[in-house]
């Protein structure tokens, strides 16, 4: 790989710049001005057009641009008014959303939410969307270093959510462009609807298409090691996969009541949680599981340690739990305004052990009524 020596100039006002996969990406890619942090990056043609190919198994990815080289400069993204972007996915991928992280030369790291999302329930069609990034830019947050990378940013990240992280994933992306005016003529919407579920009783059982397409492209639920399977262990239906290890923070599945039907919801009543879960055999034990309910932003959180005391590894077993007989403790008046809820496995690893073994739990058919 070439190195890649800069004179660095700071663009002035807003950034304008347009970038486009077309014959140079794969010696942008050769060279280090496009690069590749937990997904594969390479040049493609889909339906006649050039594109760069990200591909990836890993929750989130970046795929980094260096603007040093493809717009001349640093760029101060404090400014920065309209992104129109060209992408698309296969049909088979679980790529659900595209996000934007920014990167400065200190190693500043921060970015914002969902930029585009309409791809996922649009699977082999191309969407060219036009986003206000000053909207996008109040939600900004830095997830690395000690200051915003937006006054000097020198890497623009396309950051991709793949909704099933137990085999590869793909997204095209054609060209991006930043203006300080608003594109004119017809562009797609960048967000698809939410997943708008009628609220409580609520039914998870993740097999039509669309809504599962609406659900991931909103995250409206997550899972620790998300894959997203059906016929495991004759079970005939799409089940949601959370796996890890014992060094893992937790390893949980979190559907989020908030994004599934918009809004929060009492759960400090008479209350019962249902579900299909299949332990996978060969792991290390399980203490059973705990449950976080949380208010928005998780601000208040109660949790019940008693919520399973065990799982059984070995066939398909059903869960039916009446919340009013736990016993919760924490902000009780999480349960009152219910954004989220949290089961949690309590995965102690073997004792003595050097490595632990991995711990892999399926739920289906998530109920709360």
């Amino acid at each position: 790989m070439s190195v890649l020596l800069w004179a660095v100039a700071v663009l002035a006002g807003p950034p304008e710049f347009a970038v486009r996969f077309n014959d140079r990406a794969a010696a942008w890619i050769e060279s280090g001005v496009l690069e590749g942090r937990g997904c594969t990056l390479a040049a493609d043609r889909v339906g006649g057009e050039a594109a760069l190919r990200l591909t990836t198994r890993s929750e989130f990815c970046d795929g980094l641009i260096d603007l040093r080289a493809v717009a001349g400069g640093v760029a101060d993204f404090r400014e920065a008014r309209w992104l129109r972007v060209r992408c698309r996915v296969p049909a088979e991928s679980r790529v659900a959303a595209l996000k934007l992280n920014f990167r400065d030369a200190e190693g500043n790291f921060g970015g914002v939410p969902e930029v585009v999302n309409a791809f996922a329930v649009r699977p082999g069609e191309w969407v060219e969307a036009v986003v206000d990034l000053r909207t996008l830019l109040r939600r900004f947050e830095v997830w690395h270093g000690e200051a915003s990378p937006l006054p000097a940013v020198t890497h623009l990240s396309l950051n991709p959510y793949c909704a099933d992280q137990s085999r590869p994933s793909s997204l095209w992306v054609s060209e991006i462009e930043l203006t300080a005016e608003r594109p004119t003529g017809d562009f797609d919407a960048a967000l698809c609807g939410r997943p708008g579920l009628p609220g409580l009783p609520l039914r998870l059982d993740f097999e039509d298409a669309e809504t599962l397409r609406r659900m991931t492209a909103w995250r409206a639920f997550e899972a620790s090691g998300q894959a997203l399977r059906s016929g495991v262990a004759g079970n005939e239906t799409m089940a949601v996969r959370l796996t890890g290890l014992e060094k893992n923070r937790f390893i949980a599945f979190l559907p989020m009541l908030d994004r599934l039907t918009g809004r929060t919801h009492d759960l400090s009543g008479p209350r019962r949680v249902r579900f299909r879960y299949y332990l996978e055999p060969g792991g290390d034990p399980v203490d059973g599981v705990r449950l976080f309910v949380a208010g928005e932003g998780w601000e208040s959180v109660a949790v019940a340690e008693d919520f399973l005391t065990e799982l059984q590894p070995g066939g398909w077993r059903a869960v039916d739990v009446d919340l009013s007989a736990l016993t919760f403790t924490g902000e009780l008046s999480a349960l009152s305004e219910a954004a989220e809820v949290r089961l949690d496995v309590k995965h102690r690893g073997a004792k003595g052990a050097m490595e632990g073994k991995r711990v892999t739990v399926w739920v289906d058919d998530f109920e709360i009524e």
